[in-house]
């Protein structure tokens, strides 16, 4: 497939002092907001029209796995006023968590370790996930089998999401787009044996010196959705736990109480005003 026009025509220079909409993003040069507006045509909607003739622009990384291929409708995203599709969002969190020169995270001291401590999740993980209702053991057990393949990689190894401090999530429903932190995954077992009693851990005295697990959700419009979320998250981690180590892992969840073995709690954020700036 032949390079958009769009591609071969953006310059460094090209639009004198317009506004600059790719300079931070990989193997694109810069895009103006007029040149962008003149490829879509005058139609201004809070989601573009999606062009058949979709051409790529760009992979990134350009070598590595796990490659997210960025189009022309993606670009066309990029206009204010207009809604996010799943392709910027993956592209956003790889740069922010996996390039050195890009991320605006570099400069932070925890960079170098970014990588081992975080994994950041497709935009269409949550939505696989919860695709289908959780139907007695059947249900759960489709539901982990839908998304089981987003912590392999093609090499065969696997992602050990309880070897990782935070796993990031992002949460797309009716055009709006939220955010899922899972806390300290790696430490559920032990809260888990402890609440059984198999371990000795005072909840709120100095002994509880390590980390709690916790799911977090970062909503600007308000929503309600942290309960189903920590539903869907608490069955994929128990299946998750018992495939890694062949051991069953009962977990419970609450939006209210701390004590559960997964509190799951919706922070307060800044609210949005539109339906477009989440």
């Amino acid at each position: 497939r032949e390079p958009s026009p769009l591609a071969k025509r953006a310059q460094p220079d090209d639009f004198g002092d317009s506004p600059d909409l790719g300079e931070n993003l990989p193997g694109v040069i810069r895009f103006s907001v007029a040149e962008i507006l003149r490829w879509r045509g005058p139609r201004a909607a809070p989601w573009p029209p999606q062009r058949e003739d979709n051409i790529p622009l760009f992979e990134y990384p350009r070598n590595g796995q796990n490659q997210i291929t960025w189009e022309q409708n993606g670009l066309a995203q990029l206009v204010p006023k207009t809604y996010l599709g799943d392709e910027n969002v993956d592209l956003w969190f790889k740069l922010m968590a996996e390039d050195p020169e890009r991320s605006p995270l570099r400069d932070a001291a925890f960079f170098a370790s970014l990588g081992d401590d975080v994994h950041m999740f497709s935009a269409f993980f949550l939505t696989k996930l919860m695709e289908a209702p959780l139907s007695g053991d059947e249900g759960k057990r489709l539901a982990f089998e839908r998304v089981a393949r987003w912590t392999s990689k093609p090499s065969g190894g696997a992602v050990d999401i309880f070897g990782k401090q935070l796993l990031v999530m992002p949460v797309f429903e009716d055009y709006h787009w939220s955010l899922a932190i899972l806390c300290h995954p790696g430490e559920l077992a032990c809260v888990a044996r402890t609440r059984l009693g198999s371990d000795v851990m005072e909840i709120d005295g100095e002994a509880d010196a390590q980390p709690r697990p916790c799911l977090l959700l970062l909503d600007s419009g308000g929503g309600n959705g942290v309960a189903p979320i920590s539903r869907y998250v608490r069955t994929w981690l128990e299946l998750s736990y018992q495939r890694q180590f062949k051991e069953p892992l009962e977990l419970t969840t609450s939006t209210r109480d701390a004590r559960a073995d997964l509190p799951a709690v919706a922070l307060d954020v800044p609210q949005q005003t539109n339906s477009y700036d989440c």
